[in-house]
């Protein structure tokens, strides 16, 4: 309606072909008209508005667009109970009489895979997504400077286990259990050609976060608490649950010291390479201490990593991840009894609608704001015409009744398409005819020339 009432101000306003009169009143109806360029020139603003009106029914169409679907992640806490550490269990060697002699295959087995891996080994999952954190007690390998007080037992060592003159030395590690100084404690004292440390071996409680998702696993240190070092003797008197599980920390410690014990020298009349140690084969050549061997015995150390940039740093690393994959070795662990009770969270991942509430808002502000403005436009048209104007047979068959357009219409009373092109040229105007014959003047479609502006309020017929 408010359309309407608009064309009927456009056509009072100024002169149209008739080809462009016919495509306005059908613009509405139909996308063709808007190809018609003599209907651009003429009433570019109905055009628009035309354009305006057809874009209204996307208002209804966007607010279900908007919905998206988007995961959500649903989470839930449960108390249970999750596997810990019994170090007594960890398998070890011994005599006849119950004494530990050595780490048992599997420990060693799984040291060395950890060591080879360059990581620690997958724990298994009981579901999909799932994450808690632990807190448990176990030795932790901490190296650093050599101590004052161990500094000329360091010397005296080396210097009992020195190299021929012209043999170079690249690293060295030995590990106190074999030694007859400190036997009680198990360390490991290294001598590169760039520095000297040690390793000791501290009780430490660890703080953690187990985070399973989607098959994949990641354990995170949260803190680290280091409480006192911790002596781990060989023999045991009682066989009770402490002494057990010093032996089990011994075969830990033993397991994976034996990948780093030797040495790694270059010498002799072909300046060759002697390795008594599988430090190499650990990927641990791309540390510092060991660059300059690695490069002049052309090594790739590509698929090598050096955690925390120095040896030191990845001898812990080494240390730390043998612990982490005692949780991947079953008879390790507590039995269900002994499980440590914490919050364990579960993530379900689900598809949830969504509406974007900005695109919601815009549609339908730009719906009512559009409909708004062309209802305005409509109230203005109708009180700038005066009357209520109609675009139905009737009211087009009394707005067209004068003698030209019955002259004009001589051939095409049967209302065929497309109009002849000459009449289509034919520019109309609503308006006040003033050459009508009856000699009274009325309101009707004619020449622009023939045609006065309507008034608002003024008499007519």
């Amino acid at each position: 309606m408010a359309f309407q009432q608009y064309t009927w101000l456009l056509w009072r306003s100024r002169a149209m072909s008739l080809s462009a009169i016919d495509d306005l009143m059908g613009v509405l109806g139909d996308l063709f008209p808007f190809l018609n360029f003599d209907l651009w020139k003429s009433a570019f603003a109905g055009v628009l508005v035309a354009i305006v009106i057809w874009c209204l029914p996307l208002a209804s169409i966007a607010p279900p667009a908007s919905i998206t679907i988007v995961p959500h992640s649903v989470n839930t806490t449960l108390r249970e109970g999750v596997p810990t550490l019994r170090w007594q269990s960890i398998p070890y060697e011994v005599t006849g009489a119950g004494f530990y002699t050595a780490p048992g295959q599997d420990a060693i087995r799984l040291a060395t895979a950890t060591a080879y891996s360059l990581s620690y080994l997958a724990l298994p999952a009981t579901r999909s997504n799932y994450s808690y954190d632990l807190s448990f007690s176990s030795p932790r390998v901490r190296c650093g400077d050599v101590p004052p007080e161990d500094q000329e037992r360091f010397d005296d060592l080396f210097l009992v286990n020195s190299t021929a003159a012209s043999t170079e030395l690249y690293y060295n590690a030995t590990s106190f259990e074999a030694s007859s100084v400190n036997f009680n404690n198990y360390d490991l004292w290294v001598r590169t050609a760039s520095r000297n440390f040690t390793c000791q071996t501290w009780n430490a409680t660890y703080d953690m976060t187990f985070d399973f998702r989607s098959g994949a696993q990641q354990l995170r240190v949260n803190d680290i608490q280091f409480l006192e070092r911790l002596p781990l003797r060989k023999t045991i008197t009682s066989f009770n649950d402490s002494e057990l599980t010093l032996q089990g920390i011994g075969a830990w410690f033993d397991s994976v010291s034996e990948l780093l014990v030797g040495e790694l020298t270059v010498g002799g009349s072909q300046d060759y390479l002697t390795a008594t140690t599988n430090v190499l084969q650990l990927g641990l050549a791309a540390c510092p201490e060991l660059a300059e061997l690695a490069e002049s015995r052309s090594i790739d150390t590509s698929t090598s990593y050096c955690p925390g940039g120095t040896l030191e740093r990845a001898i812990e690393d080494l240390y730390q991840n043998a612990t982490f994959s005692l949780f991947a070795y079953s008879p390790v662990l507590a039995p269900q009894n002994e499980s440590a009770i914490v919050d364990v969270t579960t993530f379900r991942s689900l598809n949830v609608f969504r509406y974007e509430s900005w695109s919601l808002i815009a549609s339908y502000v730009t719906g009512v704001v559009a409909t708004a403005l062309i209802f305005c436009l409509g109230v203005y048209s109708l009180l700038s015409n005066g009357v209520s104007h109609s675009t139905t047979f009737s009211g087009i068959l009394f707005a067209t009744r004068n003698p030209y357009l019955n002259e004009l219409a001589q051939g095409q009373n049967l209302a065929t398409q497309p109009l002849h092109r000459a009449i289509g040229k034919q520019k109309l105007q609503f308006g006040l005819l003033t050459t009508d014959t009856s000699g009274l003047a009325h309101p009707a479609f004619g020449k622009p020339e023939e045609i006065a502006r309507l008034r608002k309020r003024k008499g007519v017929r």
